[in-house]
């Protein structure tokens, strides 16, 4: 029988608004940026780092101390992104690494060439993502939010796990966080996620090619899927202990993230009313992801395989069950593995994680 993927609705399950209100008030004053704790000495990664949540967040995790590496696929536009944070902190310590989504070997060598400074890796936000108007494919002719927003993240996250276990085996805290979006509600099937192989191509003739939204939902509800059944399998590992995995919807927040729906009338309308009348800046989108890949409450209530609602809110249940017990987790992972042998047969999947 197919598991079925319908996360738990609300923020505070039991609440009324009001009540949920005033504890959003309440919780914002203990989650927000100038909660961040010290991060001297630690590594990062950023994927999508030079706009948006991911520049705020990297601007954040260098003002704290760490070394952030900024995973982006415009090195002009992450060359600008650099100058304005050292604007306000010269001594940020950043580096920038080429990534581009599309293409699963070029993130894959983004991973190879992370692995080459030999440095720990302490927290990686798996941030990018991207929505577009009209199917369209990657390089490797996958369903391209599909490929962008979760495979590549994938191939990214496995190929710099011998820097995660160092830095695990180190210190014993190693956070990694997703980036998604209550979106995931708009995948139209909860029994599935269609990725069988003629479902993640743009010519399938399934009913739900005909609208973006729904592809959008399910590389969203892939993203929730995946950082809790990583946590799972590396929880396996005897290292694997000290890693927190968790996915964190940001709020909706104006930023480039919609750009290539601009050439819709009815997306670029949708997208203007919703900027103008329910938006949030990227300052406040940031907050969440820095908090599951920040925040000594995450470590110290192992808090790990979870998924978060603005602000620090766990929200983590599939039809009332543990997220990393869904068997829709299980079929993502096997279907990932089985892609990026396909197409990145050169990659290194250690044998736990390849069952």
């Amino acid at each position: 029988m197919a598991a079925s993927v319908r996360f738990e609705k609300g923020h505070c399950p039991g609440k009324s608004s009001a009540q949920y209100l005033t504890q959003l008030g309440r919780r914002h004053n203990e989650v927000n940026l100038s909660n961040i704790p010290n991060l001297k000495g630690k590594v990062a990664m950023v994927t999508g780092a030079n706009s948006g949540i991911g520049k705020v967040a990297t601007q954040v995790l260098a003002r704290q101390g760490a070394k952030v590496f900024m995973a982006c696929r415009s090195r002009p536009k992450a060359a600008d992104a650099m100058s304005e944070i050292r604007e306000s902190n010269p001594k940020a310590d950043l580096e920038f690494l080429q990534y581009d989504a599309s293409s699963l070997p070029t993130v894959y060598h983004t991973g190879q060439t992370f692995l080459k400074h030999s440095l720990n890796l302490d927290i990686i936000l798996l941030n990018a993502g991207a929505i577009v108007g009209d199917p369209q494919s990657s390089n490797e002719g996958l369903e391209w939010m599909f490929a962008v927003n979760h495979l590549a993240h994938f191939v990214l996250l496995i190929t710099v796990l011998p820097a995660i276990e160092r830095a695990t085996k180190q210190h014993g805290d190693v956070r990694i966080c997703s980036t998604t979006s209550a979106g995931f509600a708009m995948h139209p099937d909860p029994t599935s996620l269609h990725i069988d192989d003629a479902e993640l191509r743009v010519d399938s003739s399934s009913f739900w090619w005909k609208d973006t939204m729904p592809m959008y939902g399910r590389s969203k509800t892939c993203n929730i899927l995946f950082s809790s059944e990583l946590n799972r399998r590396l929880r396996a590992f005897d290292w694997g202990k000290g890693v927190r995995s968790n996915a964190a919807h940001p709020g909706t927040v104006s930023t480039s993230l919609n750009v290539s729906l601009r050439s819709s009338w009815y997306f670029w309308t949708l997208e203007t009313l919703v900027y103008a009348f329910a938006s949030i800046p990227s300052d406040a989108g940031a907050i969440n992801m820095l908090y599951a890949a920040t925040a000594d409450e995450v470590r110290e209530k192992d808090i790990a395989g979870k998924y978060f609602t603005p602000y620090g809110f766990v929200n983590d249940t599939v039809n009332g069950k543990p997220a990393g017990d869904s068997l829709l987790g299980e079929e993502l992972w096997k279907k990932s593995i089985e892609l990026c042998k396909k197409h990145v047969p050169e990659m290194q999947i250690p044998e736990e994680l390849d069952q």
